[in-house]
This record gives structure tokens, C-alpha cells and sequence, in this order.
């Protein structure tokens, strides 16, 4: 057992349950996998292959459809107000919560509303970007690590970079540009850039233990502080919008990053 899962099994022998959990991550098998092991601490399961049979336990997914519909949603909602027996929990699992249709959304903010006593909903994803800000802020965050990452964030030359940027005037902007467009492969500096943005978003919404990059925590959290959370979803859609047209076509670099930055 990792020791998140050992630090989730203390919380639930020191009755400190929450009532919701959002675990994300990288690889969506190892989070639905820790998921599981949660649900199975909780239901009091040996092993996950009897965890499979447990009448207390539900698994909303996707499956074959693109979406997760509202209709899922009412039928968790039945389940979870059902009575477990003794003293026992209910738990349920959405996987792959990024797939919640805009009604889907909706029904289980109102569920995470209303927690009640001994029932759990453990939501998993891979894009946690693609949830709704309130389904995040109403959850316990639990970030799923593979053994190939690391806990804490370095120093990033790039991200030095687009510190300076928020900080410059226009022509020291295009300045910045021009240097980067001289790179080889220039587009490359759009790896970091876009989850840096995606931090700021986490802490314009006050989820600071969502950043990724903790080494820039301060940074994030000024910069957040000076833009509104409309220009933080603009900058994030544009810059994510640039990597997917620098991909498949042929375009001016140096032009498109500068309409990125100037908006910055």
C-alpha cells in the first residue's frame, strides 16, 4: 500500500472522512485503481475482486458513450440515499468525471451539496481542468502520483520566462517573442506554459493544492490576483488552442505568440 492510500486509510480509522474526493493524475488506470483501493478500505474489503460484489459500492463510467448523462446522476443520488445497514457506508465512484455532461454537472454539484452522514462519492479524472470549479472546490483533492513523477516542482527556465512576461510592457513582450522564435523548435516552450496557466486558473478559484508547480506558487498567486478569471480561461483556451494549430498546420510562430502575450 502507497502512502497515500495509507494516509486515506488513517483518515477513515480516525473517523475524519469527507463526504467527497477528487483524485487526479496523470495515468486515469493507476487513479480508478487507487479509487478502488479507497472504496474497498471503506467498505471493509479484503481484496478488490470481493469489492466487486459489494451492494454498497457504485461505479458511474462512460463506458462506450461520450458523456456522462444526467440520468447516471439521479440514479446515484437513489443509491446513495439508501441505508447501508449498522454502521456501515455507502461509496460511489464517477470515473472519469472529466465526462460529465453539462446536466450531469450540475446534478452532482447539488448531491455534493448535501452530504450526508457515511456516504462517500470518490470523483477520478485525468483533466481535472475540464471540471467545473465549484465540483472541484467541493471536494478533498488527492492528486494520484506514478512512480515516474515527482512530488514538488523545479525551477524551469521557460516558466522564468513567462514570469517575465506577465510583468513586462508590450515592447518588452514582443522582445521576449522575438528571442523565442529564433529557438529551434520554438513551440516547444508551450509544454510548460500551458499547465502554469491552468495553476493560475486553480488559484484564481482558490485551489491552490491543485498547482503543479509549487516551485512558482508565489508567482502563480500574484499573477492571479491582477487577472480576472475571464482573461485567466481566454489565456488558457488560447494557448492550448496555438499547440493544437502549431500541430497540424504550418503557421507563423512568432505572430500567434505574440496575440497570446500582448493579452497577457
Amino acid at each position: 500500500m502507497n502512502n497515500q492510500l495509507k494516509n486515506l486509510e488513517k483518515s477513515f480509522k480516525d473517523r475524519k472522512l469527507s463526504h467527497a474526493y477528487l483524485f487526479f493524475g496523470d495515468s486515469k488506470e493507476i487513479i480508478f485503481k487507487t479509487a478502488l483501493n479507497f472504496a474497498r478500505i471503506v467498505l471493509k474489503e479484503k481484496s478488490l475482486d470481493r469489492l466487486a460484489n459489494n451492494l454498497n459500492l457504485s461505479i458511474i463510467d462512460a463506458r462506450e458513450e461520450k458523456e456522462i448523462k444526467v440520468e447516471s446522476i439521479r440514479g446515484l443520488k437513489s443509491f446513495m440515499s439508501l441505508s447501508s445497514g449498522g454502521d456501515g457506508h455507502r461509496v460511489a465512484i464517477i470515473k472519469n468525471a472529466d465526462k460529465l455532461n453539462a446536466s450531469a454537472s450540475n446534478a452532482i454539484l447539488k448531491l455534493l451539496e448535501e452530504p450526508s452522514g457515511n456516504k462517500v462519492i470518490i470523483l477520478t479524472t485525468s483533466n481535472v481542468g475540464s471540471l467545473l470549479p465549484t465540483i472541484v472546490s467541493r471536494t478533498e483533492r488527492l492528486r494520484v502520483f506514478t512512480k515516474e513523477e515527482k512530488y514538488v516542482s523545479i525551477k524551469n527556465k521557460d516558466l522564468d520566462i513567462l514570469c517575465k512576461i506577465f510583468k513586462s510592457n508590450t515592447a518588452e513582450k514582443l522582445n521576449i517573442v522575438e528571442k523565442i522564435s529564433k529557438r529551434d523548435n520554438p513551440a516547444n516552450i508551450l509544454v510548460p506554459w500551458i499547465p502554469f496557466f491552468q495553476d493560475i486558473l486553480y488559484a484564481k478559484y482558490s485551489c491552490d493544492d491543485l498547482i503543479l508547480n509549487k516551485f512558482y506558487s508565489k508567482q502563480i498567486l500574484n499573477i492571479a490576483k491582477n487577472l480576472s478569471e475571464e482573461d485567466l480561461k481566454n489565456i488558457l483556451k488560447s494557448a492550448i488552442l496555438m499547440e493544437k494549430t502549431l500541430k497540424d498546420t504550418n503557421v507563423n510562430f512568432r505572430l500567434i505568440l505574440e496575440n497570446l502575450v500582448i493579452n497577457i
